[in-house]
């Protein structure tokens, strides 16, 4: 991403057992972008900068993904939006908003998480 940064390089949050790879760029309302299955945040190359604009953006590699290792932990959809959970706790957000593919974010629609404008459409 060629945009000024927060952080350039990524950093790792320890949540749920595994180190998950995230990085943070912009200022703004937090906005943390999921990528799709087999994908990372690296899908998001083209969008992130002009929404770091405006944003803080937050792009992670989900487990299993990208920068985020593979361990003895079974890969569930659950256990992925769980580890979203622990990075806002990390992070110490209050609140963010979310874009991302089909993948977790559905997961994330049940509690604990409080989504107040939700859409889980299908292109």
């Amino acid at each position: 991403m060629t945009t000024s940064t927060n952080n350039p390089a990524g950093q790792y949050a320890a949540v749920n057992g595994i180190n998950l790879y995230y990085e943070m760029h912009g200022t703004g309302r937090p906005l943390i972008m999921l990528h799709g299955g087999f994908g990372t945040f690296e899908m998001f190359t083209a969008l992130a900068p002009t929404l770091a604009q405006n944003h803080q953006v937050i792009g992670v590699d989900l487990y299993g993904h990208g920068r985020t290792a593979l361990t003895d932990r079974p890969i569930r959809f659950e256990h992925m939006a769980d580890d979203i959970a622990g990075l806002i706790g990390h992070l110490g957000l209050e609140t963010a908003d979310l874009l991302g593919y089909r993948l977790v974010v559905p997961w994330l629609c049940r509690p604990p998480f409080a989504i107040q404008h939700g859409s889980t459409h299908s292109w």
